[in-house]
């Protein structure tokens, strides 16, 4: 059995996005039953945090990156936002924003050069949540957002994630810029 992943890294200029939107491949108006609210700082917790992973199950809790220190530190920083997603009332995932920290693939700086990066860490809708164009809507949603202050968006996908996001992203008019291995994550114990 191979105990490692791949990621892909994906990657949206400011300039791709206001092109899709004047050709109508992005939308810029949604649904009224979805929305997101940003989660209070004194809320933002490891434990709170790890919860919502848990209900996405694609077992992100146990990732590297995500084990207490690391995460806490993460949820620390100031330019951290953490989201609940909602469709009506209820929540029905979360997202996870920062700016990029950690070692990045040298395609990324390539693209990056100069500009300032928004990273969607995570993206995720509760099992049972998907579909009904929710994950586009929010993705859509977020888009808009960020790129009220930053020139780029960067985000990443495992194959181990649901196996239809990679053709989602790419009918979606982003760049695959690198594909970096890294250990499996789904059959870990969390430490």
């Amino acid at each position: 059995m191979d105990n490692t992943i791949e990621r892909y890294h994906w990657f949206l200029e400011k300039t791709q996005y206001l092109s899709h939107i004047a050709n109508g491949h992005f939308k810029n108006t949604w649904s009224d039953s979805l929305s997101y609210e940003k989660v209070p700082r004194q809320d933002m917790t490891y434990e709170a945090l790890v919860t919502m992973m848990r209900r996405v199950g694609f077992g992100w809790e146990n990732k590297s990156n995500n084990k207490v220190t690391l995460l806490s530190e993460r949820l620390k920083h100031d330019r951290t936002e953490l989201f609940r997603l909602k469709h009506e009332h209820e929540e029905i995932g979360f997202s996870l924003h920062a700016t990029p920290s950690f070692q990045l693939p040298q395609q990324f700086y390539n693209c990056a050069h100069g500009l300032k990066v928004r990273e969607i860490e995570a993206l995720g809708l509760y099992r049972g949540q998907a579909g009904a164009g929710r994950g586009r809507s929010f993705f859509e949603m977020f888009f808009q957002k960020i790129f009220c202050d930053y020139d780029a968006v960067y985000w990443t996908q495992s194959s181990s994630n649901h196996p239809g996001l990679y053709k989602f992203y790419e009918r979606m008019g982003m760049q695959h810029i690198a594909t970096t291995i890294e250990p499996a994550f789904r059959d870990i114990e969390a430490a």
